[in-house]
């Protein structure tokens, strides 16, 4: 990881164009070039990020996406100003637009892809803990993209019932996009995800079982 100095940094914020965040604290840049510079800021404090911290997570997550061919920033660059203490990470701007957006424009159509997606993922064991509606991007083709990857396990085979459950509960109560999978229809998401998860039928009665909480807070709360 390449060090710089405050001087440094606070050039490069002065030349790039803030996309999340302050001038005196950004979060996510675009750079004259067209790439995304994305900041993490350590913490005083001895924590599990500080041993091995999220700028690092990101590099190694990028890397291991790539392998397995899912589409997702390719880090060309790690840099650390210790003097603010910041990290940062560099890479090509994706092209796409949040599912997120897109739902909110009207287009539900897209989270039938995003289910097939995500079981692909899963198949292909990744866990992607900071999984919701805008970590994700669409684009030509029905084609998906992953971002901000440094939260995230990648195993060497599909994931287990539980690890599934445990994904598909955390995204369907995010409180952003409830709204989108009501409006979409849940059981229909499901079903799109199952064409695709290569799962038994016994298997996918399970994950709905373990579901049963999530689904069923969306169902009452779509029915009132």
């Amino acid at each position: 990881m390449k060090q710089i100095t405050r001087n440094e940094f606070e050039s490069s914020v002065s030349r790039n164009t803030v996309l999340f965040g302050s001038i005196d604290r950004p979060g996510i840049m675009l750079t004259p070039d067209g790439d995304i510079v994305k900041c993490f800021y350590q913490r005083k404090r001895i924590t599990r990020s500080a041993l091995f911290p999220p700028a690092k997570r990101f590099a190694a997550n990028s890397r291991e996406l790539a392998r397995k061919d899912i589409i997702a920033p390719m880090v060309t660059e790690t840099l650390s100003c210790p003097e603010v203490p910041v990290d940062m990470v560099v890479y090509p701007k994706i092209e796409g637009e949040e599912i997120r957006d897109l739902c909110a424009a009207g287009d539900f159509s897209v989270l039938g892809d995003f289910a097939a997606y995500l079981a692909e993922l899963h198949l292909k064991g990744i866990y992607f803990r900071a999984i919701h509606l805008g970590n994700v991007l669409s684009f030509e083709a029905s084609a998906m993209a992953l971002i901000d990857i440094a939260d995230l396990k990648s195993h060497r085979m599909p994931l287990s019932l539980f690890a599934r459950a445990r994904n598909l509960a955390h995204l369907f109560e995010r409180d952003d996009d409830k709204v989108f999978f009501r409006q979409y229809g849940i059981e229909k998401f499901l079903q799109e995800y199952f064409q695709r998860a290569d799962l038994s039928r016994f298997t996918q009665m399970l994950l709905r079982w373990q579901l049963r909480n999530a689904i069923e807070i969306l169902t009452i709360t779509s029915q009132g």
